[in-house]
């Protein structure tokens, strides 16, 4: 372990995102640039259970074979007790305000995201917190799905994780649930965002009104305003019985994502 911290990553030139526990950083050396998670200990956490939680994460994403819509591994280091985890640099960002995208280039980054949660499935792992957050862009406009501090090996789930108004009813009801499906669940939440909306609900549970009406409903305008067009991908991923929602090797045969034809890496569409 390095006493100091690597000159081949050179200096820090400003934070690019936080969240309860981490922060990220982008490093510049030369023409390279990288991103690099400082992970915080928690309260009442020991050494030992600190590191565990960080190499977990490291170890799950170092074992991944690599992907194009999956952020690229680098490197993991500890200087002076404190772990460092190195990534590569994406400089897109996506948020629920980039209502200026053209309806082929959300449909084209949604069948990205979807293909990577499928490679993650395929390789036996559930995310467990999709969002927009977690979603980056190369300069050419290729998607990547970063973070993977809340995922697993597997499909048991257990306990409430995930992002407030992205996890499924069944994840905030049950004990025990399929990751699998649930991440469906966050992954249809992801395409009303991306497609510009929110959900009327603010969260999956019985006592939120909006929710409510949709369960009794299951009608895409009590998911959010103008979906009618995209009812036969939203709807199937937004199912509440986890036993018949759509899976993930059955929504990327839909006709509609199998359509988006375009959408691989050297062959990307760019919003304009």
């Amino acid at each position: 372990m390095p006493l100091l911290f690597p000159r081949r990553y050179g200096r820090s030139e400003r934070q690019l995102g936080s969240g309860t526990t981490a922060r990220v950083y982008l490093y510049v050396h030369k023409d390279e640039q990288f991103a690099i998670k400082k992970i915080a200990r928690r309260e009442r956490e020991s050494k030992k259970e600190y590191l565990d939680r960080v190499t977990k994460e490291v170890h799950l994403h170092q074992s991944l074979p690599k992907h194009h819509n999956l952020v690229d591994y680098v490197d993991f280091f500890v200087t002076r007790g404190k772990p460092y985890y190195v990534m590569e640099y994406l400089p897109g960002e996506l948020s629920i305000s980039r209502k200026a995208l053209d309806v082929d280039f959300q449909l084209c980054l949604f069948k990205q995201l979807a293909l990577a949660v499928l490679y993650l499935q395929e390789q036996n792992v559930s995310h467990r917190d999709l969002k927009l957050a977690n979603c980056r862009l190369t300069r050419e406009g290729i998607l990547k799905l970063i973070d993977f501090g809340s995922s697993i090996h597997g499909n048991e789930g257990v306990g409430v994780v995930g992002s407030k108004g992205m996890v499924a009813p069944e994840v905030l009801r049950d004990l025990r649930y399929d990751s699998f499906k649930s991440d469906v669940w966050s992954l249809g939440v992801v395409f009303v965002e991306l497609l510009g909306h929110r959900t009327r609900w603010k969260e999956a549970v019985w006592y939120d009104k909006a929710f409510q009406l949709y369960s009794k409903s299951q009608s895409v305008d009590d998911v959010s305003d103008d979906l009618a067009e995209f009812q036969h991908i939203v709807l199937p991923m937004l199912e509440i019985d986890p036993l018949r929602r759509i899976t993930m090797s059955e929504l990327v045969r839909l006709p509609a994502i199998v359509e988006v034809d375009h959408c691989h890496p050297g062959n990307i569409i760019h919003s304009h």
